[in-house]
């Protein structure tokens, strides 16, 4: 076997490395002042070394300290521009949303129902689908089990913006909130003129997408509905390229300030957009031609 040329040139140098240590040592032990000499050498040098070093991070921690102020403010800011930003944005308009995630916790939900309120528009209610509707039991024996059988789940959802758009009473709604497949805030007696679609996923897959959000995506584009979209940063799907692709306004950080901001322009602007900080986003706001800003 032949030994690579890296292997020679490492054992040499330990050879003459170790000639070298065996001298500095021969001398040290045959000259104790020169062994002194050194230590106090190498203590004074590891001093000044560890003052440096608590140095730079008392530096560092000072750097850290200003920045956390400096994004404080930033943040306290933009919370306090965000009723500037929006207000009149939706005047009149009537907004239902809709959550399909347990990812959009109670905190994103209501501060994105207090910002379309801050734009002058009405929540008229809010919808939970949390799971789909294929996995429902013990329909079979409704009045309107035949009209099921050739899909539940779009049979439901049609069955849920059927009643939603045109404010009707339906006993397939009345049926999924018994069965607590839904949950309904509000009431579907005020027919919206906009939905907003609040969801998320942390699988790779697309099972949430191709049970959930497509066809709901698609129900109501069926109706002629503008609907726009948004995820929160939990979300490591990022389900809003998809929605993106499908020509929903879809913001992916709807859970901070700017998000906020994007969700609400968006839906004013009534154009499509990729909106936020991740994925397939280009910008962070509308256009100011298309807001009336």
């Amino acid at each position: 076997m032949i030994v690579p040329w890296r292997y020679h040139l490492a054992s040499l140098m330990a050879v003459f490395l170790a000639l070298g240590l065996g001298i500095v040592i021969g001398l040290a032990l045959g000259n104790n002042r020169f062994l002194l000499s050194q230590q106090t050498v190498m203590v004074d040098r590891l001093a000044r070394e560890m003052a440096s070093i608590r140095a730079g991070e008392a530096s560092l921690q000072n750097t850290i300290s200003d920045l956390r102020n400096q994004l404080s403010f930033q943040d306290r800011f933009a919370r306090a521009a965000l009723p500037y930003t929006v207000r009149g944005q939706l005047m009149g308009r009537r907004v239902a949303i809709w959550v399909l995630s347990d990812l959009v916790g109670n905190d994103t939900l209501d501060s994105v129902s207090r910002v379309v309120k801050l734009a002058g528009a009405s929540v008229t209610s809010i919808t939970s689908a949390l799971a789909p509707f294929s996995q429902l039991k013990g329909w079979e024996n409704q009045a309107w089990a035949a009209e099921a059988e050739a899909g539940q789940q779009r049979f439901f959802l049609q069955a849920l913006v059927h009643s939603l758009i045109y404010a009707q009473p339906d006993p397939v709604v009345d049926y999924l909130v018994r069965q607590h497949a839904v949950t309904i805030r509000g009431d579907y007696k005020t027919a919206p003129d906009a939905v907003i679609i609040l969801t998320g996923s942390l699988k790779e897959d697309r099972s949430h997408w191709d049970q959930i959000d497509q066809p709901l995506i698609q129900t109501l584009q069926s109706y002629q509905v503008p609907v726009v979209m948004g995820e929160p940063l939990s979300s490591t799907a990022i389900l809003a390229d998809r929605y993106g692709k499908m020509g929903v306004p879809a913001v992916d950080n709807v859970d901070g300030v700017a998000g906020q901001a994007a969700l609400v322009l968006a839906l004013a602007s009534g154009q499509p957009g990729r909106y936020g900080q991740r994925g397939q986003a280009r910008q962070l706001l509308p256009e100011p031609g298309w807001i009336g800003l």
